[in-house]
């Protein structure tokens, strides 16, 4: 998740469909740079003419589980936050769980599909009413292991 989202794929569509079908099974990677494709030309819209070396975009990944596993296919969901923004605008921050279901192929996991996005949880220090409730933040933690890199 972390290779498609950098802000130079944001305004590049050939470079972030290069990246899709190097992360992703080749059956699915079709189907995933028109995925990308979809979220990056929503941003590119909301960021309206920003200078693209000026945006920022960053998809932190803050936990995982996984929720099912054999040698040739995973799900895995993993907790992140998406902070997107330009000069003259405000930073967005949103809170998300994905799921990517994963298969074995080609030396290595690569992604062969994602659920929806399920929102949050997202904490929040500066507006408690759009905070997730402590005890759904806490109960959809739960599992989640850190990232250590």
């Amino acid at each position: 998740m972390t290779a498609l989202a950098r802000p130079e794929l944001l305004f590049d569509p050939t470079r972030r469909r290069a990246v899709a079908r190097q992360v992703a099974d080749p059956s699915y990677a079709g189907e995933l740079a028109d995925l990308f494709d979809r979220g990056y030309d929503h941003m590119v819209r909301e960021l309206g003419g920003s200078d693209p070396s000026q945006v920022l975009l960053r998809l932190v990944p803050l936990g995982h589980r996984v929720e099912s596993f054999s040698p040739a296919r995973a799900r895995v969901a993993v907790w992140q936050v998406l902070l997107i923004g330009a000069p003259g605008g405000r930073v967005v921050a949103s809170w998300s769980t994905s799921r990517a279901d994963l298969v074995w192929g080609r030396g290595g996991w690569r992604v062969a599909g994602f659920t929806s996005d399920e929102p949050g949880p997202g904490p929040t220090v500066t507006n408690a009413a759009t905070a997730t409730p402590p005890e759904v933040f806490v109960a959809r933690l739960d599992g989640l292991a850190p990232f250590t890199r």
